[in-house]
């Protein structure tokens, strides 16, 4: 059975505007039932610097989650995500599946708070 998630997106390279519309692009043409937020600025804050993060939340239904969800970080790794690196190329994480909520620490931050509420206002 189908599962609706809540994908929260994000970049803090010069580009990142660009590497969250590819991103989008390509949850669109794979996944059922997409809609997205606008992509928006949000300050750091995990680095403890200055730096700003591209962010968008995005909603889709998907079949097998752990599928899903392998498939978000095989991306990653195709944009060139190093998870050791202080530069995000593009970060795709599910924070909601179904009812669940499955990362609560991001889902209660403003960067992911911001394109949901748009998604569910």
């Amino acid at each position: 059975m189908a599962v609706v998630v809540y994908i929260g997106i994000g970049s803090n390279m010069p580009d990142g505007d660009k590497r969250i519309a590819d991103a989008l692009a390509f949850l669109s043409d794979h996944y059922a039932g997409f809609a997205c937020s606008d992509v928006y600025n949000t300050p750091s804050v995990s680095l403890g610097d200055d730096s700003v993060y591209f962010n968008s939340v995005a909603r889709c239904s998907v079949a097998d989650l752990r599928f899903f969800e392998q498939e978000m970080k095989q991306y990653e790794t195709a944009c060139g995500r190093v998870h050791a690196d202080k530069s995000v190329v593009i970060d795709l994480d599910v924070v909601v599946a179904g009812d669940e909520i499955l990362r609560p620490r991001d889902f209660g931050r403003e960067y992911f708070q911001i394109g949901y509420r748009q998604l569910n206002g």
